[in-house]
């Protein structure tokens, strides 16, 4: 079965608090966002519903979780070992603006979920959602197969 085959162990929740946020200009999310969807391995897109609004990615760069998260003004982080941030949107030059949307365009051909994602310094709960998402999936396949054998 699927569980068997990819073994995950349950830890604890970590006991981590995020990094503390380091402002910088955006050119820098957008380069560390560009690497992350270019060589980021089990890229999982989400989206935040309701008041909270905005949407993220999460995925594993070079070993090393990564999240990636865009609030409602569109101020933007990127987590690593450093969480980077940005100002809002509005302050953004265009050509910074033009970058992001080609990003997002990128962004938008993953995997989406709307379950809450944590971020990246939560490196275990990280990958037990990614898990947890393709188990999901999964299923949902398998299922279908059976309908259409009916």
């Amino acid at each position: 079965s699927m569980e068997e085959a990819v073994g995950i162990k349950e830890e604890d929740t970590e006991e981590t608090s995020p990094p503390d946020p380091i402002l910088v200009t955006p050119s820098v999310v957008l380069a560390k966002l560009g690497l992350l969807l270019k060589s980021g391995k089990t890229l999982l897109r989400y989206s935040r519903t309701g008041d909270e609004g905005g949407w993220g990615l999460n995925g594993k760069l070079a070993d090393r979780w990564c999240s990636f998260s865009v609030e409602v003004d569109g101020a933007c982080r990127f987590e690593d070992e450093s969480a980077f941030v940005t100002g809002s949107a509005q302050v953004w030059a265009n050509l910074e603006l033009e970058k992001l949307e080609m990003l997002i365009h990128e962004a938008s051909q993953l995997p989406l979920t709307t379950a809450p994602q944590p971020g990246a310094h939560r490196s275990r709960d990280c990958r037990r959602a990614v898990f947890n998402f393709h188990r999901a999936e999964y299923v949902k396949r398998k299922r279908a197969r059976l309908r259409q054998r009916q």
